[in-house]
């Protein structure tokens, strides 16, 4: 038998050695390589979309490029030059026109005509309101209307019910399943036969019941991975029995908080977020002007309407005359039938703000309960003040008004501000070159008012050149903005000087002279070019407080969950970076969509091309993806930019065609003709329409009266028919025209 040999030990079998722990976890634990497959799949789609985005970006910049854009920072920078040549380094000028802190020359100019003694305007109207069921026949009264809320209409003299003539047509049943916000006002408005505008960036601000990418961004991302995303806009599912069509469209717009505020002059409704002053009560076109007619004979004005004119700041100047004695009546009596008694605020929106007579300005009648259900309404006298009055109210400012004047005669206006950060440049005191301008712009009526038309031309003289200096580099789309209110507000101050018959040969002059160097459209083309420079610089170098900060309609400061559930802080802290560059070019293509509206050759503007850059905006609103979101939240609507600077470039050029004629009628005693005959004379050419290519067209009436007018915003002659539908421009209807 042979026995065994070596170490008996060799022969025992020993257990296994144990794995590795990163072994068994991972043969033992799913979830850990799960989690390892989603950050592999994070880090990827980070990498992709940041290398999709850079590409996006500098393929933009070379398409822009191609345009003749310029994006890079350096081009937009800001020159250094001596303190002493720069208008913003003159003393003063740096607190009144620079920051947004208060100062004395402002507030004395914005509160001067609130402390002149004012006249009392006595009652004008008794209001009675009588239960729904009184026949109109048994009552005692001027006129009598009907409330059923919101709607004022006219009653019927004989009947319980309305006119048949202003009563709209009652729907029997009324029903809406999932119809989005937009179609559903667009329905009701059609069938009630109103217009309305519409601004695309309201609907994408109103709340809905389910996650909102907008105000809840993390539920919403959630809700994206679950694939239960719903469209933004809310939609609307209602049931109504036995109502109208505009009282379920004023029911619709106060169930989403919205407001139906309607110009009198074309009946065009704006739909905009309520408000205070949101308009409680609408009127029906028949006790619009049932309720003119009425104002237009109840009282009498402090002062005869040729001598008057109204001011910016909501009150009317006046000449004083003490050899007219005024008129008064007694307060008419208007009877208002309604199942509920009318509130204060209600019974004064019964007449609304331009229902008064021109010379009671932009005033409203004040209501007081005076019984259990009568009211009183009565006139704001306060709305009226002397010329010379206001002239000494204001004269204390004088030396701060001449040091404005020496300030300006420097030859540059620069801001020492870096544009490598938009969000820390300084902002323009833009409150305070507004109370400046319509402080001066009173001051000049005030002195067309007493006769002195030098002393106007000076303080006209000054709103040029303050409106200028809103040009100062760097450039921006809202200063661009400004200054076509500013030089609004100059031209029709022009406009009350010819209607008065105060201007002379040495003031036209100069103001052809100052109206010639008026080029808003360029000017709004620099704006936006340097928008679009600041916003792609903004987005890709702002900080996610900073972005939200910047564009941020509410400025109050958040807490903690409320600025993570801000879509910009959201997107900019946890978003690739690569949606940062996609956004910039979305903003940046848009913005140059909008410059491509106005052609710099002809300075004309194309309201077709405006029309496409609206509906670019408007799809870039309503259905944009994560990757170009900050661009729906940074970049501005320009249509209404356009709109206005049209209407103003207008005026402007109507306001030098006038200046011309005016200078003829003074040399020969009547006007012209023909609008040739004052070129070369007294021009040495006449401009031609900002709208397409057409040229003004001028209809003398007689010796002393004329009609000019261009084609408005659809570039059609429609013979002067004047289109007055300010503060919005009638996109279809009308002539622009200088009365």
């Amino acid at each position: 038998m042979t026995k065994p040999t070596g170490n008996p030990e060799a022969v025992i079998s020993r257990p296994a050695r144990p794995a590795s722990g990163l072994w068994i976890l991972l043969a033992w634990s799913p979830m850990v390589s799960g989690l390892l497959g989603i950050v592999c799949f994070v880090v990827l789609f980070y990498a992709e979309e940041n290398w999709r985005g850079k590409r996006v970006w500098e393929r933009c910049k070379r398409d822009l490029a191609g345009q003749g854009a310029v994006m890079e920072p350096q081009a937009h920078a800001t020159i250094s030059i001596p303190d002493n040549l720069n208008v913003l380094k003159a003393p003063g000028m740096s607190e009144w026109f620079l920051g947004q802190m208060p100062n004395a020359l402002v507030s004395g100019l914005s509160t001067a005509w609130r402390s002149i003694p004012q006249r009392d305007s006595g009652d004008l109207i008794e209001i009675v309101v009588v239960s729904g069921t009184t026949l109109p026949s048994s009552l005692t009264s001027d006129l009598c209307l009907d409330y059923d809320a919101p709607v004022l209409s006219v009653a019927d003299p004989t009947t319980t019910d309305t006119d048949s003539s202003e009563a709209p047509r009652v729907i029997p049943l009324l029903v809406m399943d999932s119809v989005p916000l937009r179609y559903a006002i667009k329905n009701l408005a059609g069938q009630d036969g109103r217009k309305y505008l519409l601004d695309s960036n309201l609907l994408w601000s109103l709340g809905q019941t389910g996650p909102s990418f907008v105000r809840q961004p993390l539920r919403w991302l959630l809700d994206c991975f679950a694939g239960r995303v719903r469209a933004q806009e809310p939609c609307v599912n209602i049931r109504w029995e036995n109502v109208t069509a505009f009282q379920a469209l004023m029911t619709l717009l106060d169930n989403y908080n919205l407001a139906w505020i309607e110009d009198s002059t074309n009946h065009i409704g704006r739909i905009c977020i309520k408000s205070e002053s949101s308009t409680m009560v609408q009127l029906t076109p028949g006790a619009r002007e049932r309720v003119k007619q009425i104002l237009r004979g109840i009282s009498s004005p402090p002062v005869p309407e040729a001598d008057t004119l109204r001011a910016s700041q909501g009150f009317v100047l006046y000449r004083q005359d003490n050899s007219s004695p005024r008129t008064r009546r007694h307060p008419v009596r208007i009877t208002v039938r309604a199942n509920t008694l009318p509130d204060v605020r209600e019974v004064e929106s019964f007449f609304p703000r331009n229902t008064l007579p021109r010379p009671w300005g932009s005033s409203s009648l004040c209501a007081l309960a005076s019984g259990t259900n009568t009211f009183h309404a009565f006139a704001n006298a306060s709305c009226f003040c002397p010329a010379e009055d206001y002239l000494a109210q204001t004269d204390p400012c004088k030396p701060q008004l001449d040091l404005i004047r020496g300030a300006l005669k420097r030859p540059y206006a620069i801001i020492d501000a870096g544009y490598e950060r938009p969000v820390a440049a300084p902002p323009r005191n833009f409150v305070g070159f507004r109370i400046v301008s319509q402080a001066l712009a009173q001051r000049a009526q005030s002195y067309l008012l007493l006769g002195q038309p030098e002393r106007a031309l000076e303080e006209l003289t000054l709103i040029h050149d303050l409106a200028a200096l809103l040009e100062v580099e760097p450039p921006s789309l809202v200063a661009a903005m400004i200054e076509g209110a500013i030089t609004g507000l100059y031209v029709e101050v022009i406009h009350d000087g010819l209607r008065l018959g105060a201007w002379r040969e040495p003031q036209l002059s100069a103001l052809q002279t100052q109206l010639e160097k008026i080029h808003l459209g360029p000017l709004l083309v620099a704006g936006l070019s340097s928008e679009r420079a600041a916003i792609c610089r903004t987005i890709e170098s702002a900080s996610p407080s900073e972005f939200a900060t910047a564009f941020a309609s509410d400025r109050t400061p958040p807490n903690s969950w409320e600025e993570l559930n801000r879509p910009g802080f959201c997107l900019l802290t946890f978003g690739p970076r690569g949606w940062r560059y996609q956004s910039m070019a979305a903003s940046a293509a848009l913005l140059q969509s909008n410059i491509a509206c106005y052609d710099r050759v002809t300075q004309t503007l194309l309201p077709r091309e405006v029309a496409k850059a609206d509906s670019a905006q408007e799809a870039l609103c309503s259905h944009a993806s994560p990757a170009t979101r900050l661009a729906g939240i940074a970049t501005p609507s320009v249509t209404r930019a356009w709109e206005v600077m049209a209407r103003n470039q207008t005026s402007v050029d109507q306001a030098f065609i006038a200046c011309t004629l005016e200078r003829f009628r003074l040399a020969h005693g009547e006007y012209p003709l023909a609008l040739a005959s004052v070129a070369p004379g007294y021009a040495d050419r006449i401009p031609h329409g900002i709208i397409g290519t057409g040229q003004f067209h001028y209809r003398r009436s007689d010796a002393t009266h004329f009609t000019l007018y261009s084609a408005g915003w659809n570039r059609k002659d429609e013979g002067g028919l004047a289109s007055d539908s300010v503060p919005l421009v009638d996109r279809a209807n009308g002539n622009w025209v200088w009365n």
